[in-house]
């Protein structure tokens, strides 16, 4: 994506480069392997806690945040309900912290979407 400078490009630059900048860190911190580390990193939505804290972290101290992080309730099954561009955290037995790509929209409209998605079986608990 280097050289595209159109604006919807910049805001998955810069995600991206965030990403990869954490994942540089955590491996120079670490003694395993190279390869071992890359084969325990999140391939799919579902990421560790500890991820998803340093993603907010570093997302507020953006002009233009890119998650709007939410904690929710829901009994169907998280996996297949949300975006390929969100990530998410199990809580508890139905508690989830969802770190959800904005985007352009708001965050009512974002928890319009999720309603929708989730057949209404959804409880927003809080926004972070």
């Amino acid at each position: 994506m280097e050289g595209l400078d159109e604006e919807w490009v910049v805001p998955y630059r810069e995600l991206c480069e965030m990403q990869i900048l954490m994942i540089t860190q955590q491996l120079k911190k670490n003694d395993l392997n190279l390869f071992e580390k890359l084969a325990e990193l999140p391939t799919k939505n579902e990421i560790p806690m500890e991820l998803a804290l340093k993603l907010i972290v570093l997302d507020r101290k953006r002009r233009n945040p890119m998650f709007i992080p939410l904690l929710i309730k829901s009994q169907s099954d998280i996996s297949s309900k949300i975006r390929k561009s969100d990530f998410y955290v199990k809580v508890s037995k139905n508690t989830y912290l969802i770190l959800f790509e904005s985007g352009k929209s708001d965050s009512e409209t974002l928890e319009n979407i999720l309603k929708f998605r989730f057949n209404n079986d959804i409880k927003i608990i809080e926004k972070l």
